[in-house]
């Protein structure tokens, strides 16, 4: 009897598993994975979908040397239940290597993650203290993942960290804002140097009577910082603009500008130095409840305006998160559309050098979703994180996704092909993990 409920689940398990969406449990993370390959040019193209039973998404995620990828991201899934720094390095087709999870008691979030020359990596992002005060946050780990130091910078104030990167001299240099207070709504754009053990060495603060957020930075081929930011001095909420700082290598400021008006403050701004010496920088305005376009801007290395474009057309809905130059001289745009509010569809833009719309994939899969980082790959694909919503019975939990698509920007969908995928992968999310218990209790 043992041996033919054994064979039972066997069987089950084989039809679930043999459906062209599979699933395994790697360290308690439920992982599904999605494959094609284009025969047209040989891309890879795939999808990975790690976690838990909690909300977890990824914000950034980058090649690595060894070909594979780092994607930083936050879990509530595993670690502490509050939230917790997420880490996870998977090989060249997205398959899990290992994971890390790394924080307090209190909630922990990674906005940016950095492969460093050792073969480490440095996280940015902010810890929660206490009575919902945070800490500007680095950390860094080794190849493996293994916590070599942690600092907090901070007071009794909202700090954050959002980008960071290493130096020549073996440094670090992160961005972000300091002394955020909800009570006379201010807060000041944060550039903070330390040594490659994690010790102050300077910062500066840029910013006066107002708000001010640093939001993305860039180190120039000269060394020097490039800031993108929010300033708002009117004290009337959303009425910001964007504020571009030009500095050199100690912070010291060399110029800075700022930009339209309606800058959306909850939104991502997003900078790069260009091929050419310029700047492209995406940000979202025209903000309200039900309405947001995407706004590209490309300045020259003096801060003046060469061209901006506004795309309005692909939902009433439109939020960009990242930019990247290709290797084209073209430029790849990341984010999502929302037609009603609540569900939201991948959004890639892809434009040619002055900005014009080449292509634009706007898939509608299952879940609510957006992505929050992109980078071309060696392959000339591009590499995306982002959260996944688990379907309409979880539509409070998210998973963290990795997205690898072809030169084209397209990738597989994750549609259910049949009533089976739809009741296993939607309905009933965590039957791998129930499944695998019964098998080792009959074993």
């Amino acid at each position: 009897m043992k041996k033919e409920l054994i064979g039972i689940f066997v069987c089950i398990l084989f039809i679930v598993t043999s459906i062209p969406i599979s699933g395994q449990i790697t360290k308690n993370i439920l992982i599904k994975n999605y494959d094609e390959i284009n025969p047209s040019n040989n891309y890879d193209k795939w999808i990975r979908i790690f976690g838990g039973d909690a909300p977890d998404w990824g914000n950034y995620a980058k090649e690595t040397s060894d070909g594979g990828f780092i994607v930083g991201g936050i879990t509530h899934s595993f670690g502490d239940e509050n939230g917790d720094i997420w880490l996870i390095k998977t090989d060249n087709k997205g398959n899990l290597i290992w994971d890390g999870y790394f924080g307090g008691i209190f909630d922990d979030f990674c906005s940016d993650v950095q492969e460093t020359s050792d073969g480490g990596f440095i996280i940015t992002g902010y810890n929660d203290t206490y009575d919902k005060f945070t800490q500007f946050t680095l950390i860094k780990v080794n190849s493996d993942g293994e916590l070599i130091w942690e600092k907090s910078f901070g007071d009794i104030q909202q700090d954050c960290g959002l980008n960071v990167r290493e130096l020549d001299d073996g440094g670090y240099i992160s961005l972000g804002f300091a002394d955020f207070d909800y009570n006379v709504w201010q807060s000041d754009i944060w550039l903070i140097k330390v040594d490659n053990d994690g010790n102050f060495i300077w910062d500066k603060k840029f910013g006066d009577e107002g708000n001010f957020q640093g939001r993305s930075f860039d180190i120039t081929d000269s060394g020097d910082f490039i800031i993108a930011g929010l300033c708002n001095i009117s004290g009337v909420i959303d009425d910001y603009y964007l504020w571009i700082i030009k500095t050199d290598n100690k912070g010291e400021i060399i110029w800075d500008r700022t930009y339209y008006n309606d800058i959306y403050s909850h939104g991502r701004l997003d900078i790069q130095q260009t091929a050419d010496g310029g700047y492209i920088i995406v940000g979202n305005i025209d903000f309200n409840s039900s309405v947001c376009n995407i706004w590209l801007l490309k300045i020259d290395s003096d801060g003046e305006i060469l061209w901006e474009k506004i795309f309005s057309d692909f939902a009433p809905y439109q939020e960009a998160y990242a930019i990247r130059e290709t290797f084209d001289g073209g430029y790849i745009i990341a984010g999502k559309t929302c037609c009603n509010g609540y569900d939201s569809d991948v959004l890639i833009i892809k434009t040619d050098n002055q900005g014009e719309l080449l292509w634009v994939n706007n898939k509608e899969l299952k879940g609510g979703q957006g992505i929050y980082s992109v980078e071309q790959t060696k392959d000339g694909g591009y590499i995306f994180a982002g959260s996944l919503g688990k379907g309409w019975l979880n539509s409070d939990i998210c998973d963290l996704w990795l997205i690898k698509a072809d030169s084209n920007g397209d990738y597989p969908t994750n549609r259910p092909r049949n009533l089976m995928h739809l009741m296993i992968f939607d309905l009933f999310p965590n039957l791998f993990p129930i499944f695998k218990r019964i098998i080792q209790i009959l074993v």
